[in-house]
């Protein structure tokens, strides 16, 4: 689904160059449907984060991640995907976003018509 990010946890700093190649050789040929989100899951991640190999993730698990780092990794995929370019110079469309939730108008006509006591 073209619609939806594609997350990619790598744990070797080879394999997120060969990605990183991949993404740009698809971008020339104009054949990218979307970029992948890279997460480094090293347990090395703090050298890596430290060297020029930083460049080829978006993101950095800590040696011994838990739930909240997770969720905080994709909290930064979702920003990343809703804030990317879809070409050069343009926004994303609304289409794009991928909430369940209904829009802010909604909810804020949902708080109009509570009783204040």
């Amino acid at each position: 689904d073209q619609t939806r990010p594609l997350i990619l946890l790598l744990g070797k700093e080879e394999w997120a160059s060969q990605v990183s190649e991949w993404v740009e050789e698809q971008k020339h040929g104009q054949a990218l449907r979307r970029a992948p989100f890279v997460i480094c899951t090293s347990v090395d991640s703090d050298r890596i984060g430290a060297s020029v190999s930083n460049q080829l993730f978006h993101a950095f698990l800590p040696r011994n991640f838990g739930q909240k780092d997770v969720k905080w990794s994709l909290e930064y995929c979702r920003l990343w995907w809703l804030t990317r370019s879809v070409e050069p110079y343009q926004k994303p469309s609304d289409q794009d976003y991928f909430s369940d939730e209904g829009s802010v108008e909604e909810e804020l006509s949902d708080e109009d018509h509570c009783d204040m006591d």
